[in-house]
């Protein structure tokens, strides 16, 4: 199940510089263009779960961005402005194109090396160290299973275990995540980082949009 394949949008994961011009890193769309590779779908219950829960995170990431088109602050500031971009662009509505905007805009008056796809992420783990390590643990972070996740579609979105039976993986993920959001009383839902961690709630919350992309 994509997720925004429901709502008959097109998902076009590219470039940022398709959006912000020479100011962000060349990647090229075949490097990250999502594909939904086999495997089982989410079941319609689930599928309308995970739409909520997205546009629940979205509508919180949004609401985060800083007055001048920037998310985070700090020494994370440019690297959550960068994922919350991708993010935002990875999900296509018509809901974030101002937030888009406005990022880019920022994006414009800074002259410091941006970050760029795939953020950190490893998009080629080895499927059998990927069994070896399941069930993952309660406290798998959004990151990791994006990880996993890019690495199993890109692999051909099927993950065998010890005894070559398929793990249904993205229902996994996807309970996880619709499990584990946070309500926000500002309004929105949003994803807590394992404690000890070094990303923000954005960045959490950036990574968690990104997997449920991926599912």
């Amino acid at each position: 199940m994509n997720v925004l394949s429901i709502r008959n949008r097109i998902l076009p994961f590219f470039a940022f510089a398709a959006l912000c011009g020479t100011f962000l890193l060349d990647v090229s769309a075949e490097q990250i263009v999502l594909k939904r590779m086999p495997g089982d779908r989410l079941d319609v219950s689930m599928q309308n779960e995970a739409i909520h829960s997205v546009m629940s995170g979205q509508e919180w990431l949004i609401a985060q961005q800083n007055p001048d088109g920037s998310w985070g602050a700090g020494t994370n500031q440019i690297f959550d402005t960068m994922l919350c971009l991708f993010t935002l662009r990875a999900l296509n509505t018509e809901e974030s194109e101002k937030a888009l905007a406005k990022g880019a805009d920022f994006l414009k008056t800074r002259t410091e090396p941006f970050p760029a796809f795939p953020f950190g992420c490893r998009i080629d783990l080895p499927l059998p160290k990927i069994v070896e390590s399941w069930p993952l643990s309660a406290a798998t972070s959004a990151k990791t299973m994006l990880e996993i996740a890019y690495s199993i579609n890109r692999a051909g979105g099927v993950l065998l275990d010890a005894k070559k039976q398929p793990l249904d993986w993205r229902r996994d993920f996807g309970q996880r995540l619709i499990d584990t959001q946070k309500v926000s009383p500002k309004g929105g839902g949003f994803w807590r980082p394992a404690p000890g961690s070094s990303l923000s709630a954005i960045a959490e919350t950036a990574f968690s949009l990104l997997t449920f992309v991926e599912l």
